[in-house]
């Protein structure tokens, strides 16, 4: 069954000091919810050269909720 979510990404960290010296990146996107009609992943899980970097889990998600002016000063 395809279902179009994106499940993987890959890119490259670059050194600040040496653009040569790159490390792959890949973020793991899961458990999508419908938001809105829109379906969101509430969990994505990054590693840097193999190695897990983070793991990010959403409790909730609101879209168009609107922001303040003052969060843009």
């Amino acid at each position: 069954m395809q279902t179009h979510l994106l499940i993987k990404t890959i890119s490259f960290d670059f050194s600040p000091e040496i653009i040569e010296n790159r490390s792959v990146a890949e973020t793991l996107y899961s458990d999508y919810r419908s938001v809105g009609g829109l379906l969101v992943p509430f969990h994505s899980t990054r590693y840097v050269a193999g190695h897990k970097f983070c793991d990010i889990t959403l409790t909730d998600v609101s879209l168009n909720v609107g922001l303040p002016d003052a969060d843009f000063q």
